[in-house]
């Protein structure tokens, strides 16, 4: 320890007494030393292990303001206006590091393992109903906040190892993608992320947010492990369902130059597309020998028609009782079908005739109502891609195709589609469908 540091402590009266030169003095009493000082108030997460801490009485004080000015009962949420709670207002706009003790706590509190440790708070103030600290996490959760690795990995082990759950997984889904983006995820993170993929307790979601979950977690987990920033060297990796699946082991069996102008394509095909991006993709289809491209569309967009979905346990939650257990097909992931519908969209493009029937096969599926039929979330878009592409795109026999599927299938959404694609036909060009 300098003999400055041990001067300053010694004017706190912290340890022996020493000399105080004037300018340590004016150092000690200056502006900058107060700011480092409030600072370290505001980060130091041991200022908060005190039997009534400061979280504590925030939260307490927004359920009593709640209850005084919504008329709150506990299961009446939908009557509070957090957002005009003075108490409210002072945590959301507090510093990130304030918020997310208060996540802390509350999922600590929450935890029947941990309530012996507040027995006399408990009993000391009136209990808080859960619903109620479930809703409040949510709303900070979604405020802007400065987790790191460390806290990730408590979260996201705290919600696998605790149900029910006592905060949402959704807005801590969106704080690790804002994380992954400017940040490396740490070893013991992606281990804890691919643990919970695998862990019964993400059974319990509904489907749809099981998929979400999933697909979220296995983009920031295949982000992060890419093995080469260069981006000549670098393969997109498609997420692993179904699908993806297969894609990735055909773009693995390619050759340097195939495989990045095709993972290319299929990243590009994932997100927004735009005459920017279409350039992109067609500069990648150039750098390909044509019959090579036209042959891996064919084989990928047959792959889709009669794609298999997986089947998965999932799971419900009755009291006192054991849990329900139901089977469902995981659906294909969203961006997945962003990509399939891009690739159909190539193929009507470049006039690819032997993709039509399979085109039609994915556009009856995707409005299908059986289970394991539909691709999931998004489906109807994908098949509303498939009407589109055949009457506009396909010249003659796009369009004698649709009118044989019209005429064929019972579906009313389907036809409803179709007599669409046919009045704008009609209004644009003049053609008639039907």
């Amino acid at each position: 320890m300098s003999n400055k540091i041990k001067k300053i402590l010694s004017f706190f009266g912290l340890k022996k007494p020493l000399k105080i030169t004037e300018d340590e003095l004016v150092y000690i009493n200056s502006d900058t030393l107060a700011k480092e000082k409030d600072i370290i108030e505001i980060i130091d997460l041991d200022s908060f292990n005190t039997d009534i801490s400061q979280v504590e009485e925030l939260l307490f004080d927004i359920y009593e303001e709640a209850k005084m000015t919504s008329n709150y009962k506990d299961y009446d949420l939908y009557k509070i206006g957090f957002n005009s709670l003075e108490h409210y207002k002072k945590l959301i706009t507090s510093h990130p590091e304030i918020k997310k003790q208060f996540i802390y706590y509350i999922s600590v509190s929450v935890s029947k393992k941990n309530r012996s440790r507040r027995k006399k708070t408990v009993e000391a103030n009136p209990e808080i109903p859960e619903n109620f600290k479930l809703a409040l996490s949510q709303l900070v959760f979604n405020s802007k906040m400065r987790l790191n690795n460390t806290d990730f990995t408590h979260f996201f082990q705290l919600w696998k190892n605790t149900y029910p759950y006592y905060y949402p997984l959704r807005p801590l889904l969106r704080q690790l993608q804002k994380h992954s983006l400017d940040h490396k995820i740490s070893p013991e993170l992606n281990t804890c992320l691919h643990s919970f993929i695998r862990s019964k307790s993400i059974q319990y979601l509904p489907i749809k947010e099981y998929m979400e979950a999933k697909s979220t977690i296995h983009r920031i987990i295949l982000e992060n492990s890419k093995i080469s920033l260069v981006p000549s060297s670098y393969v997109f990796q498609l997420l692993p369902d179904s699908f993806g699946t297969h894609v990735n082991k055909l773009l693995s069996g390619m050759n340097e130059k195939y495989q990045h102008n095709f993972s290319k394509i299929l990243k590009i095909l994932g997100q927004e597309i735009n005459q920017n991006t279409v350039k992109q993709i067609n500069v990648c289809i150039s750098n390909i020998d044509e019959d090579k491209f036209d042959s891996f569309l064919y084989n990928i967009i047959r792959k889709s028609a009669y794609l298999k979905l997986r089947s998965v346990t999932l799971r419900s939650k009755v009291h006192n009782s054991k849990d329900d257990t139901y089977g469902a097909y995981e659906h294909v992931y969203i961006e997945n079908i962003d990509i399939i519908k891009g690739l159909v969209s190539i193929a009507g493009n470049r006039k690819n005739l032997k993709c039509i029937q399979f085109i039609t096969t994915i556009l009856e599926r995707s409005f299908g109502v059986t289970l394991g039929t539909n691709y999931g979330a998004t489906s109807r878009s994908l098949g509303i891609v498939c009407i589109q592409t055949l009457a506009y795109k396909f010249d003659v026999e796009g369009k004698d195709e649709l009118r044989r599927l019209y005429k064929k299938t019972s579906f009313k959404l389907i036809k409803k589609q179709i007599e669409l694609a046919s009045k704008k036909l009609t209004e644009t060009t003049g053609e008639t469908l039907l």
